[in-house]
């Protein structure tokens, strides 16, 4: 999952809140703030290991805008 957005505090915790409620585990991280831009990429799987499917996927794009939406 790739997320690149304005950097600000709180964005990694909100990002790890959003992928705790939709049950996605984080295999790796790999973590970049260029200026006041986060381009941040996470290597993630279901709690099982397995990819996530369109509609987790899905759920979790609403559930990280939701989350980054609402601390601006």
């Amino acid at each position: 999952m790739e997320l690149t957005t304005g950097d600000k505090p709180g964005l990694l915790a909100e990002t790890g809140n959003a992928l705790l409620k939709q049950n996605v585990f984080i295999r790796m991280a790999k973590i970049v703030t260029v200026g006041e831009r986060a381009e941040d990429v996470f290597y993630i799987t279901d709690n099982h290991g397995n990819m996530l499917s369109a509609e987790q996927q899905e759920m979790l794009r609403k559930e990280l805008v939701r989350a980054i939406d609402e601390s601006q």
